[in-house]
């Protein structure tokens, strides 16, 4: 009885063992493959998205240049513009000034 229990304690030592290895090529390698796979992905997601937001930073901070180049555009040509304006006015004054002092010397010859 002791020699049948050792035979079978044996056998079911090698059941196990041809189980374990069945199961390592079939089971384990597959499984083991598609989350290597699946793991691969998500790095590369991670990677992907790490370049897409870096793009982004540097066309925010492009376009953040472009803006305050408009700007300072904008701020330039309105100071033109005041500046034209300014010399327009002062010139249109001075016309009238003349056209004024004009008036008078023609109406003081008159008197």
């Amino acid at each position: 009885m002791i020699l049948n229990l050792n035979a079978q304690i044996i056998w079911v030592f090698v059941d196990l063992l041809i189980l374990f290895v069945l199961m390592k090529k079939f089971l384990f390698g597959p499984i083991t493959r598609m989350l290597d796979d699946r793991a691969q992905e998500v790095s590369d997601t991670l990677d992907q998205a790490d370049r897409r937001l870096a793009e982004a930073e540097q066309q925010q901070t492009a376009h953040a240049a472009q803006l305050a180049s408009a700007k300072a555009e904008a701020a330039q040509i309105i100071e033109d513009a005041r500046a034209r304006g300014q010399q327009e006015y002062d010139r249109m004054v001075a016309e009238a000034r003349t056209a004024v002092k004009r008036l008078e010397e023609k109406s003081a010859q008159r008197r």
